[in-house]
């Protein structure tokens, strides 16, 4: 019982020692003068916005609405088929696996009610599900990599219009040089010299 009434005199005085280090009478004393105003925070649109302007942001944007619309927009030709290829090797995986799916779907619920039925010579209920189940498992993976490839290719045009405003001349280089230094005898180091 002493214990407790200890610990809650010193809660309580502490309370009052905690309340006693502010003036509330001045509320100019609270906040130091020399502080600034934190700036406000952007709106998801207003940043948006920031994203999506100025070269980079074109690129970004013609990615985003067409397929390599991106690379098309940066002048790199090159990448426009790899891209274009990327995209159809995913939509061909999808729509692949989704009418395996859909067929194997089919030939179960027949299988189910009782016909005797067979596709791709499988014709036992088990198989049938496991089957179906795997081609819906693939199709999902395929949307998956449909969408990761076209955000990548969008990445890749906004970064690659980024990359492209840069200084890139003769005098932006490194050159690995072979030094020897003589102290107590020959000794070879290597370093990497860099110029602006």
């Amino acid at each position: 019982m002493i214990n407790r009434s200890i610990f809650t005199c010193v809660c309580f005085l502490a309370c009052f020692s905690m309340y006693g280090q502010f003036d509330t009478s001045n509320p100019t004393d609270l906040v130091p003068s020399d502080t600034i105003s934190a700036p406000t925070e952007r709106g998801t649109l207003e940043t948006l916005k920031v994203v999506f302007e100025g070269k980079p942001g074109k690129a970004a944007t013609f990615g985003i609405l067409i397929p390599a619309g991106g690379q098309f927009y940066n002048r790199r030709y090159w990448k426009v088929p790899i891209v274009l290829a990327a995209d159809a090797a995913a939509i061909y995986w999808y729509i692949d696996s989704r009418s395996e799916y859909r067929n194997f779907k089919s030939t179960l619920s027949l299988a189910l009610f009782g016909e005797s039925v067979s596709y791709r010579g499988i014709s036992t209920i088990n198989r049938l599900r496991f089957y179906r189940d795997d081609f819906q498992l693939q199709s999902e993976r395929a949307g998956i990599t449909i969408v990761v490839l076209h955000l990548v290719s969008m990445i890749e045009a906004f970064t690659d219009r980024h990359l492209m405003e840069f200084d890139i001349d003769e005098n932006l280089s490194f050159h690995l040089e072979q030094q020897s230094i003589p102290i107590a005898g020959s000794y070879t180091s290597l370093g990497l010299k860099y110029q602006f």
